[in-house]
């Protein structure tokens, strides 16, 4: 019975940290994303020199939430699972809160689809390739750091 408890509190464990991040990935990429829809609804889709990207500041941020999420788990197998469950909720919470205007009537009729087809056309071009590729790289060496014994006064096992 205890050995069920402690592998039910740590898959709990797990399905929190990669919500906490997911959500933190999108705090990071969402903004930007903002500003482009704003852009586009009002100049009627329009966007003659306005081009989405990934600032560098986001890319560090990325890099950065993704080591602690190696630090914090400090095992690689769950570092892993939890990256590609993070960016699971990461692309839902993206998904949800671009198109949640028009689900809830925000914006004016007839837009679903077209929020609906930015909302795709922007995750996919914020997440692949470089985002991605950032986060994994951060968490191995997040969990490298943690291999090196440098936090262990912070982070317990």
């Amino acid at each position: 019975m205890s050995k069920c408890k402690k592998l039910l509190k740590e898959v709990m464990f797990c399905i929190l940290i990669a919500l906490g991040w997911g959500i933190i990935m999108s705090a990071i990429l969402l903004p930007s994303m903002y500003s482009r829809i704003d852009y586009s609804l009002h100049h009627h889709g329009i966007e003659p020199y306005k081009e989405w990207y990934v600032t560098g500041l986001q890319h560090f941020l990325i890099f950065l939430s993704g080591v602690f999420v190696g630090i914090v788990l400090g095992d690689l197998l769950k570092s892993l699972i939890v990256y590609f469950l993070g960016i699971a909720f990461n692309v839902s919470i993206m998904y949800i809160c671009i198109v949640l205007p028009s689900l809830v009537g925000a914006s004016p009729e007839g837009t679903y689809q077209m929020f609906s087809f930015t909302a795709a056309y922007l995750i996919s071009r914020s997440l692949m390739i470089l985002p991605l590729f950032e986060s994994l790289v951060g968490v191995i060496f997040g969990f490298f750091l943690s291999e090196l014994r440098i936090f262990q006064d912070y982070v317990k096992k």
